[in-house]
Formats: C-alpha cells, structure tokens, sequence
C-alpha cells in the first residue's frame, strides 16, 4: 500500500493483530539514519518520558556524515538532562543506539501551530 505523495505523511507496514498501517508522521519530519528511518514519534515519548523531561522533539539537522540527531526539550524543573542521561533512559526502554539524539536544546516551550502541532521546520531553522 503507498502513501499518496500529496498526503506529506509517511507509513510503515506494520503486521498488528488485523494488519494494517501506522502513520509516524509527517514526511518532511523524518530523519534518515543509516538509510533508515527514525521512528520521531517514538522517542519523542519515551524521552519525554524521563523525569527531568517535560516535551521532547526530534529534529534533523544537516551533519558531516547525514543527519545530526537534536532533541529539543522542554524540562521539568530547571536542571537538563545531560545527552548521557538521555541515551541511558533510551537504552533502558530498549531503543537502538542507532536513533539516539547527538545534541540536547532546551526552550520554555516548543514553537506549535494553533492545532498544537509542533513546528519543526522552525526548530530546524533555529538550530541548523
């Protein structure tokens, strides 16, 4: 099954218990590791997750070797999590190293369309 192109979204077959598609979000939101695909939405949970950890989200950025990995937070209390403490909470919930982030930003709060999206591209633009 494809995706029209006009959607600007992207899928992934998945085999759920009646089959079916999961939409990960939009195409122009996804980052490339390796040739494949990060699952954003995901780890945008599981790092929004960690207890120092209010928002999260996950942009690419233009890096030597591909995509540079950023996650882009809004905490809980005053004191960040460090990118290590980043990587051993994703560890723990079993996420590939494959998909950490490189680099931590941290804003009051994430830049959101009137629907409450985040928006991405200004995220990138801000940190590229």
């Amino acid at each position: 099954m494809q995706v029209g192109a006009h959607s600007r979204q992207y899928a992934r077959r998945q085999c759920l218990a009646r089959g079916g598609i999961r939409v990960l979000g939009r195409a122009r939101d996804a980052i490339l590791r390796d040739g494949v695909i990060v699952p954003v939405t995901e780890l945008e949970a599981v790092i929004a997750g960690h207890p120092k950890v209010s928002e999260a989200a996950l942009v690419g950025l233009p890096g030597q070797n591909g995509e540079t990995i950023c996650a882009v937070l809004v905490l809980n209390g005053d004191e960040p999590p460090s990118l290590n403490d980043l990587h051993e909470h994703l560890r723990e919930a079993g996420r590939h190293q494959r998909f950490w982030p490189d680099r931590i930003e941290v804003l009051d709060a994430l830049p959101k369309t009137l629907t409450g999206k985040v928006r991405k591209a200004e995220l990138r633009e801000r940190y590229a």
